[in-house]
């Protein structure tokens, strides 16, 4: 049995021994290793450009909204202008149609006068205007005795007629019977120009007792 038994020496087999693919195996290992960090970055690249895309997307959503209300308030200060001016047109059209119809219903309301007027009114009036001419032409010193004599008109004949008739009625009234002889008595105005004027006995006072004062001793 011993001496069959053969003693082995070490290493002396290891030739027909296959040793396990260490280097593959370290391959396949790398291999996993980074594939797990690509899958561990994915995500995070995907969230940073979601993020990206929101804020974009809310900042073209601001812009446009307010885009929006600009455009709102033009419009709404374009009607605002419109409506002002057709406004004051309407106005300056009623206005208008107003002092139209005003003086419309002034000149209806003269013409209405002018037919209530009495028939005689323009005989009248063509009657003073026919005394206002003959006014006008009449002298400004006149000698009643000479009237009938002068080429007057008869209308001015008559109206000096008149002024005669007047102007003897004040003589008569200003003229006083004193036995034979008449007294002419001259107006107010005309004495007062014509005679002296009245005593101021204040004044004479005065006067008087100025002439009649003591004299000064001079010595």
């Amino acid at each position: 049995m011993s001496s069959t038994t053969k003693h082995k020496k070490f290493g002396e087999d290891e030739e027909n021994v296959e040793l396990p693919p260490v280097v593959e195996k370290k391959a396949i290992i790398t291999s996993d290793h980074d594939s797990d960090s690509d899958d561990d970055d994915a995500p995070e690249e995907e969230g940073t450009s979601n993020a990206k895309e929101s804020v974009e997307s809310e900042i073209k959503k601001r812009e446009e909204a307010l885009k929006l209300e600009q455009q709102l308030a033009k419009e709404k200060r374009r009607k605002q202008d419109t409506k002002f001016k057709e406004q004051q047109h309407e106005k300056k059209l009623r206005e208008k149609e107003e002092e139209e119809e005003r003086q419309r219903l002034q000149q209806q309301h003269q013409e209405e006068n002018l037919e209530e007027l009495p028939q005689d009114f323009f005989s009248k009036l063509e009657n003073s205007e026919a005394i206002s001419q003959v006014s006008k032409t009449l002298p400004t010193r006149i000698n009643f005795n000479e009237i009938d004599g002068n080429d007057y008109l008869p209308e001015v004949k008559k109206e000096l007629a008149k002024k005669r008739k007047n102007t003897l009625k004040k003589l008569r009234a200003t003229t006083l019977n004193k036995g034979p002889v008449s007294v002419s008595l001259l107006p107010s105005s005309t004495s007062s120009r014509v005679m002296a004027p009245k005593r101021e006995n204040g004044i004479m006072k005065s006067k008087d007792k100025w002439l009649k004062r003591r004299s000064i001793n001079r010595k």
